[in-house]
Order: C-alpha cells, then structure tokens, then sequence
C-alpha cells in the first residue's frame, strides 16, 4: 500500500535502506543495496520543482565565441510508474523572458537525469549489465566505490558507464556517461573523421541535493571535443569549417567545441509518497 510520507519525516531518515547496514565490499552485496536503493528511488512518487540553469558556450574552429544562459522552473513529477517534466522559461542571459511549456534551449539535452540510476541499478534492470568495481573515491565529501557498467547484450541497450555509489548510505553520488551512451554519439564521430580529428565527448552527471536518503540531480555537465594530433609528414596543414580554411596549428591540441552546464537549486517539494510493503 501507498503510505504519505512528510518531507519531515523524510528528513528523520523513514526511507533508509543503508542505514545501519554492516557493510560488505563485496560486489554482489554491493549491487543488492544500491538496487534497493533505486528500488526505492523508482517506486517513490513525488512533485517537485526546482530552478534549472543551462550556461551553454559554443566555439567555432576559428574561434569565434557564443554563449547563452538560460533560467527555468523545471517541474518533475513522478506516479511511481513514470516520470513527466515541465519547464518555465524565466530568463534569457540574465533578462526576464516568461514562457511557459518551453523546450529546453541547448544543443545538449539533459532530459529526465534522475532516472539515470534507475536504469543503471534498479534491480530489474541489473541482469541487462555487467559490473565491475574500479577502485574507490571520495567525492562531495562521501568515500564511494567507483564501480564500471556495461551491458550484456550492446543490440538490446546501448548504456556504458561509471559510477560513484556511497559507502555510507549505498546512494549513487555520479554517474558518467561512456561516450557510447551520448545521443548523437554517431554523428559527432563522424564530423570527428572527416576532420582528422579524436572525438571528446563527457557526459557527468551529479546527484548531491538530499531529502532523506533519496538524492536529486544537482549539476551535469557536457563537453564536445576534438584533440588534433600533429603529423610533421601531412602535406595538407588545413582545417575546414563549411567554407571555411585555416591554417592547422604545428602541436598536438584540442578545441573545445561546446560546453554545456546544467545546474539545479532550491528544490521545493509539494508531494512526496513511497510504497511500503507490510509483511
């Protein structure tokens, strides 16, 4: 049955999983609580409302410079089943702009970054991947295991990625995206070729706000890169942009070519609901 859970009561720990829980390093018993971690996480239901901020900077190959930033209400709902989202945009580089049901304005798209964890651990999604533990970190002041995910069968789901799990409480503190796992992946590789170039792509995912033991995003971070290694024997010292050539630096470097920062804050909390089941 569905039982209403105060935010206070959520502050006083009522939907722990970890806490008090002795703990064993090994990996199966790793991957049991953080699956009754985002167990937990998956089955709660809730409405929530925080501001998103979206700094995005873009640099052509010459080096000329865009940047935008942009404010939103951003607005999640889950029922325990789904999750929907909602934004406002209020501002656009720092001046009031009020549209409501706007789409997110960035070539990188964050879109629902709380369900990452589910999809990587929940435990109907674990038997799709394989683990390994990578060592240990201490990252926002918390020691975790670094634990890498990959799938069983890359035809069924394409998700490679790292992990930060706590030691402390078994919640998922970051999550980073293997290039793989980027949309658009493919077409940046390609541009990637036809300029010569090694493609960069980060996709960094941080859960650091905390209600109770459940935490929500608080920044993801984007990057699209190339690293252009030099070859004294090229004859052909250009780079093309359109119809664009400049001349190709005599060094190894890297163009940052887009750089896109989602940052959440104040998060406000209307209606906060788990299942518990009663044996």
């Amino acid at each position: 049955m569905k039982t209403n859970i105060r935010l206070w009561a959520l502050m006083l720990g009522y939907l722990g999983v970890g806490t008090g829980m002795a703990q064993d390093n090994s990996l199966t018993n790793i991957l049991n609580a953080v699956g009754q971690y985002c167990d937990k996480l998956d089955q709660t239901t809730f409405n929530l409302l925080c501001r998103e901020r979206v700094k995005e900077r873009y640099i052509n190959i010459e080096g000329k410079k865009h940047k935008v930033t942009l404010l939103y209400d951003y607005r999640i709902i889950s029922d325990g089943e789904q999750i929907k989202e909602n934004r406002t945009l209020l501002k656009r580089d720092w001046k009031k702009e009020v549209r409501e049901n706007a789409r997110l304005e960035s070539i990188f798209y964050s879109q629902f970054p709380l369900t990452l964890s589910i999809l990587f651990f929940a435990k109907r999604f674990q038997p799709e991947f394989t683990y390994t533990i990578q060592g240990e970190e201490m990252i926002s002041n918390e020691k975790c295991w670094v634990l890498e995910m990959q799938p069983r069968q890359e035809q069924k789901i394409i998700m490679f990625g790292k992990a930060w799990v706590s030691q402390r409480d078994y919640s998922v503190i970051r999550i980073d995206l293997h290039p793989y796992a980027i949309g658009g992946f493919p077409v940046f590789n390609l541009y990637a070729r036809l300029i010569g170039a090694e493609l960069i792509l980060v996709s960094s995912h941080w859960f650091e706000e905390k209600i109770g033991d459940l935490r929500f995003p608080s920044r993801t971070q984007m990057q699209e890169g190339y690293i252009f290694r030099y070859d004294s024997s090229e004859k052909e010292k250009v780079l093309s942009e359109g119809d664009r050539k400049i001349a190709k630096p005599q060094l190894d470097w890297v163009w940052l070519r887009r750089d896109t920062q989602f940052d959440y804050s104040g998060y406000h909390f209307f209606t906060i609901n788990t299942k518990v089941t009663i044996h």
